[in-house]
């Protein structure tokens, strides 16, 4: 991999680490950009497709590592060069019952600042409450979601893996790395 010139680290200044995940057949696929004080953004290459029920990964072409790399650096160094935003997220929560009555309840984050939700995986929290086996399948589960929602939310609020910044617009979240 060529170098390429890496803006210092938005939020503490630090050096950062461009490194080349493209051979990882089996995880993640593309480049990550991060710093020792948990910034990070990555750029995901190889969509998954599944075949007969197997997973399995698209080939990328040279042409499309060399632009995902460069709108990486881009967005990289944009949000190194732009004014620091103090955001924070911001969390929801909602819940489901799956096609055998179990309860599904989650929380998902998004930016304060550009209302886009948290990369990857937007679940931040989530709790599976299975159907009591007493019940019938015709029988109504009457059961209270609110207290499951609000210690959901509170384990959201809690996670401290949240990223210390919006890899989407760049604002420093409230209680990130300093």
């Amino acid at each position: 991999m060529k170098e390429t010139e890496l803006k210092p680290c938005p939020f503490c200044g630090g050096e950062v680490e461009l490194k080349d995940c493209t051979s990882n057949f089996y995880g993640f696929n593309g480049y990550e950009i991060k710093c020792n004080c948990g910034c990070r953004l990555k750029s995901h290459l190889c969509s998954e497709m599944v075949f007969n029920g197997n997973k399995c990964s698209t080939p990328v072409t040279e042409r499309g590592k060399s632009k995902a790399l460069s709108d990486l650096v881009s967005l990289w160094n944009g949000i190194a060069d732009s004014k620091r935003i103090e955001g924070e997220w911001e969390f929801a929560t909602n819940h489901f019952f799956n096609d055998y009555g179990d309860l599904k309840v989650y929380a998902t984050a998004s930016c304060s600042e550009c209302k886009k939700a948290y990369p990857f995986n937007p679940t931040v929290a989530s709790e599976f409450v299975e159907r009591p086996e007493i019940l019938s399948a015709y029988e109504d589960w009457d059961i209270d979601v609110e207290p499951i929602k609000a210690e959901v939310l509170k384990r959201a609020k809690s996670n401290k893996s949240l990223y210390p910044f919006c890899p989407n617009c760049g604002s420093k979240m409230k209680g990130g790395a300093e």
